[in-house]
């Protein structure tokens, strides 16, 4: 080898095979570059986009935690459309095919004139199969102006060659990347070493082309004037780029390798001297393992060093590891990354530091996916520090019941009670057993009594709003009804709706609001379900004009759910979809994605009344509950519609296999709406499958539930499946109930015809009630109404109101035409 007066051990030299496929990368939504450790990846991508006319925003991956790796991504977005940013954030990371879908659906909005290229190096390191369907999602939309570069050691996108036949995305592997006895030729010329041909192919044998080993050899040669076989590249790397720094350099990068990308002033927060900068610059002067991004003001340690510096920072003495986590803790502290700060802490051993992180926080950043995280801070956490950090405890004791972890909550609600029994300062005390009340007032749910002696407790305690209170918590707990959540006792709903809407003014004036206008929705939903559309309506008015006003998502989609009842017994079809288009826009708006899922199930209502089953989002016509974001309390609502949706797929004899299940989650709470639908869907099952007195017994069940409160509307809207067993029961135990009943199911079967003939769709087509074709048959066969009557137990009269109905159903005038149909 022979070295030039002017050598550059910076020089970049790319094969034109490598750049070849780099300049495709705007003619691919999706472009991966996967090769192992070390061959330049990185590099070369970033080289490419710094010469090219094109926009760009970069994303390491630094970790597996999913989360940290939407923050980031989130932040990215960011760069390009704040509000989309936000959105997504809120939405977190999508784990489900409907929060992938909104994810997607947010991107789409993004209003891009001209091309802009988001890349995710080291994105091996994510292994959450949720983040691979969000990306081939975002892939299969190819959205306009919007490219996306993965640099990758393994592919683990399974449609990858499916997105390579469709011509979407490309694939860089390791061929492109090595270089060739050749090439390192031209490498090393650009450096100003000249090889010959022999020692070219005696360093591709040492090397197979590798560009991190080609680049060490070119250091060794400069430093040693010789290139020796390298051992390891951990060997390589400590004989030509640790050993000859400095000792303080060496210091240095212990202290900041936690960050593989750093600001300067994060760099002096973690040296905590005043020369960060002086040695920041000599580690760019040193090699090309620390580099400036002049964009983003950032400085960059290469993946492959920040290894070999990890391993040497493990070594380390515990009180150093320790202290250089804590000083980490601190910067994000001061950032109000509090996640990222907990998570340092935690490493440090620092508790004190990791509650402190989560007071100032007051738990907004914790969310289920940090269920485990926060749970195991907690448990390891020494008790006699939790004592001194008795707001973390409320936060903590908060956070378990939304996670649905009552025994923790009880175990550890138990100590935190006699922590605060102890403090001596009266206002500070009184004041966190008055948040504490808050919080215990949701262990009493659906109990609305009960919570209210907590709210009155809390309201003699606290000395004004709530300052722990979430006001984004989700009180319907993903529930579109608020009747379904407190109806618990059987003939009390009336005195149930009268307690909540007397409670609830002074649990607004603790929490700024926070639930506002449930009351009135679940006195509209009383009237719904006896009957009384018009003060339903009165009452959804008042309901949705305080839900607005306090923001209050949850309230604003059971107000909207509903409307949209209102308007489906009335037959507005467009009402009631534009209602749900309503619903899914205030949902994307509140930032609050757990409600996508409670609008899917009021989606699924309405195709599952309009028997359209292939528009039923399918984690719900797979009864996937625990797939959704929806808290556990919520799965009888989801049972609801989920029975239905059985019922439509001509699924019976599943629904009665499961049925005991369906009626123990109903009874957990106690759910009695829940109780109510499915015992007339197992009603209907078993009157499907001939099994008329199981049917009957069902269905006496539920009338004996819904009858004293006066709920006639969950009859009505499956007569469809049970008008039959409906009208024997009462012309017998409930015969008062007879005309309400028969006023009802007619009007909302035209309604549902109405809606139907609308749609045009097959879905369209009428079908008539079990007792209906019965009458047909009867009818065709030339029976008189009065022999029709007495042939079906019914009266005279009965029977002219079904063929009347019967008539409009089918499009005909008389008689006669039934046979032609």
């Amino acid at each position: 080898m022979l070295k030039s007066k002017h050598y550059n051990a910076r020089g970049l030299f790319f094969s034109e095979r490598l750049t070849t496929v780099l300049r495709k990368i705007p003619d691919y939504f999706l472009t991966i570059v996967e090769a192992p450790m070390g061959y330049g990846k990185t590099t070369a991508v970033k080289e490419y986009l710094n010469q090219a006319e094109i926009e760009w925003l970069w994303q390491t991956v630094y970790d597996q935690e999913t989360a940290h790796f939407w923050h980031d991504f989130c932040q990215l977005v960011a760069s390009i459309d704040g509000e989309c940013a936000c959105k997504l954030e809120e939405l977190g990371m999508p784990d489900d095919a409907v929060t992938r879908r909104a994810a997607v659906q947010l991107l789409e909005g993004v209003k891009l004139n001209h091309a802009v290229v988001l890349v995710i190096d080291d994105y091996h390191l994510l292994q959450d199969e949720n983040v691979h369907e969000f990306i081939v999602l975002l892939a299969r939309k190819e959205l306009p102006h919007l490219h996306l570069v993965l640099t990758t050691r393994a592919a683990a996108l399974d449609a990858l060659d499916e997105l390579k036949l469709k011509g979407i995305a490309q694939h860089i592997t390791q061929g492109a990347l090595e270089l060739t006895p050749t090439e390192i030729i031209r490498y090393y010329k650009t450096c100003g070493v000249s090889l010959k041909k022999e020692e070219a192919d005696r360093l591709y044998l040492y090397t197979e082309g590798w560009i991190s080993a080609l680049y060490l050899c070119l250091l060794e040669f400069l430093q040693e004037g010789r290139v020796e076989k390298p051992a390891t590249m951990q060997d390589l790397l400590a004989r030509v780029v640790y050993q000859p720094l400095t000792e303080e350099l060496k210091e240095f990068l212990l202290c900041i390798c936690l960050f593989p990308s750093l600001t300067e002033a994060q760099a002096q927060a973690m040296w905590r001297q005043d020369d960060a900068a002086a040695l920041l610059r000599q580690l760019l002067a040193q090699n090309a393992f620390t580099q400036f991004n002049a964009r983003t003001r950032t400085y960059q340690i290469h993946t492959i060093f920040v290894e070999y510096l990890r391993r040497l920072f493990a070594a380390q003495e515990e009180t150093v590891r320790r202290e250089i986590w804590r000083r980490a803790g601190l910067w994000y502290v001061e950032t109000e990354d509090y996640r990222a700060a907990m998570n340092s802490f935690y490493q440090a051993g620092d508790f004190e530091g990791l509650l402190t992180a989560l007071e100032r926080d007051k738990g907004n950043s914790i969310n289920s996916e940090y269920q485990d995280t926060i749970i195991r801070y907690f448990e390891e956490c020494p008790q006699e520090i939790r004592a001194q950090h008795p707001v973390a405890g409320v936060l903590f004791c908060r956070e378990l019941l939304l996670f649905g972890e009552m025994e923790r909550f009880c175990q550890y609600a138990q100590g935190l009670t006699e922590d605060l029994n102890r403090i001596e300062d009266a206002t500070k005390r009184n004041w966190l057993q008055g948040e504490m009340e808050l919080v215990g007032m949701f262990t009493k749910y659906n109990d609305i009594a009960a919570m209210a002696e907590h709210i009155k407790k809390a309201h003699a305690l606290l000395p004004g709003v709530s300052r722990l209170s979430d006001h984004n918590t989700p009180w319907t707990l993903g529930s579109p009804s608020i009747l379904y959540m407190f109806y618990r006792e059987k003939g009390r709903l009336q005195q149930h709706a009268q307690t909540l809407l007397e409670a609830m003014p002074s649990y607004y004036a603790l929490t700024n609001g926070h639930g506002a206008g449930v009351e009135h929705v679940m006195q509209g939903e009383l009237h719904y379900g006896q009957g009384d559309f018009e003060s339903a309506e009165i009452s959804s008015h008042k309901a949705l004009e305080l839900a607005r006003s306090g923001k209050q998502i949850g309230s604003i989609v059971s107000v909207l759910f509903l409307q949209l009842r209102l308007a489906f017994q009335r037959g507005d079809l467009q009402t009631v979809q534009a209602l749900l288009e309503e619903m899914y826009t205030e949902i994307q708006l509140s930032k609050q994605s757990l409600y996508l899922h409670t609008a899917d199930l009021c989606g699924a209502f309405v195709a599952a009344q309009l028997k359209q089953p292939e528009n039923i989002t399918p984690w719900i016509r797979q009864g996937e509950f625990f797939s959704s974001r929806l808290l556990f309390p919520a799965q009888g609502y989801f049972n609801i519609i989920y029975g239905q949706v059985l019922l439509v797929a001509g699924e019976e004899r599943k629904l009665l296999g499961i049925s005991e299940q369906l009626l123990e989650t109903a009874a957990l709470f106690p759910n009695l709406l829940a109780q109510i639908y499915l015992y007339i869907y197992i009603a209907a099952a078993n009157e499907k499958l001939f099994r008329r007195e199981a049917a009957r017994k069902a269905l006496t069940s539920a009338l004996d539930l819904a009858i004293p409160d006066g709920l006639l509307m969950p009859f009505v809207e499956n007569a469809v499946y049970i008008e039959r067993l409906l009208d024997e029961a009462v012309r017998g135990s409930y015969r008062e109930k007879g005309t309400e009943f028969a006023t009802l199911i007619q009007h909302y079967q035209k309604s549902l015809l109405r809606m139907q003939q609308e749609l045009g769709s097959d879905a369209g087509k009428p079908e008539l009630t079990q007792r209906e074709q019965e009458i047909v048959v009867l009818a065709t066969e030339g029976l008189t109404n009065r022999e029709i009557g007495v042939e079906l137990g019914i009266s005279e009269n009965t029977v002219k109101t079904q063929l009347k109905r019967i008539f409009e159903k089918l499009g005909i005038r008389s008689r006669a035409l039934l046979i032609k149909n």
